[in-house]
């Protein structure tokens, strides 16, 4: 429920220098997800993401960013990213 939350926890229990990788969705409208896979957000912004590691303690250190499907348009759309954090 607590995107943040879990975010700091899992740096908490890294060491300085330690990395986290956050796995997920960039922002989408691919409401099935929601009932299909149980989602219960649509993706997130990598302004959100990165607020979350500095609010934990870390910085990101890299943002990549994969489509599934480069050909979809609009709604159908889903672009898996990768957001590595370092403990400062």
């Amino acid at each position: 429920d607590d995107p943040a939350a879990v975010v700091k926890d899992a740096v908490r229990t890294l060491t300085s220098g330690g990395r986290i990788l956050i796995v997920d969705f960039l922002p989408h409208q691919v409401e099935a997800l929601r009932d299909v896979h149980a989602h219960r957000r649509l993706g997130f912004t990598n302004e959100e993401v990165n607020s979350w590691l500095v609010r934990a303690g870390a910085h990101t250190l890299a943002t990549h960013h994969l489509a599934t499907n480069p050909e979809a348009k609009g709604a159908e759309r889903l672009v898996v990213s990768l957001w590595v954090g370092q403990v400062q």
